[in-house]
């Protein structure tokens, strides 16, 4: 762990689907490979390291994540706790703790569709707490997400509890709680 070379280190402990590259034959397009029927439920997943860590990253049809301890700590960069990459569908993220730490930034919950879409996301009952000059809970981008019923603790000089480009979708009953520190 201390010797690491290179100035970009990274730590995946968790990987399902996006290891290997696929390609749409039809339109020559690049993505991410994509997996179907996959359930991670009851772990624990500690993820540490120097600049880009991630704890579960995900590409899946109909995934469902349920009842983990997830923690994701840089100690000189960013860190976050689940990502979903493109293309996703039918995800059910829930009752799951994660905690976040790092320097720069730290997210919960990323998922971002930049290689492919990512829908019909359901993102509730989980427990989040992220500490970083930049602390961000949720940043999702897709469509038909449900963002319901989370904790969201975040401790920062920048602090954001879901921010997001949906296309369809309900942001209800959340506790958000964004409290800026001095950090960094």
């Amino acid at each position: 762990y201390n010797n690491y070379s290179g100035s970009y280190d990274t730590v995946d402990a968790l990987v399902i689907g996006n290891g290997n590259w696929g390609m749409d034959e039809d339109s020559d397009i690049y993505y991410y490979n994509q997996c179907k029927n996959v359930t991670i439920d009851n772990n624990v997943v500690n993820a540490k390291g120097h600049n880009l860590i991630y704890a579960i990253s995900v590409a899946a049809e109909n995934a469902f994540i349920n009842n983990n301890n997830v923690t994701a700590v840089s100690d000189v960069h960013y860190a976050d706790a689940i990502q979903i990459h493109g293309p996703s569908s039918g995800i059910v993220i829930e009752e799951n703790d994660l905690e976040i730490e790092a320097p720069n930034l730290a997210f919960g919950l990323y998922a971002y569709a930049y290689m492919a879409p990512i829908e019909d996301v359901i993102f509730c009952d989980n427990n989040i707490e992220a500490t970083a000059y930049a602390a961000c809970g949720m940043e999702i981008v897709g469509s038909n997400f449900t963002i319901s019923d989370n904790i969201v603790e975040l401790t920062g000089n920048y602090t954001t509890g879901i921010v997001g480009d949906i296309d369809g979708g309900k942001i209800i009953g959340n506790a958000i709680y964004a409290l800026g520190s001095n950090n960094g």
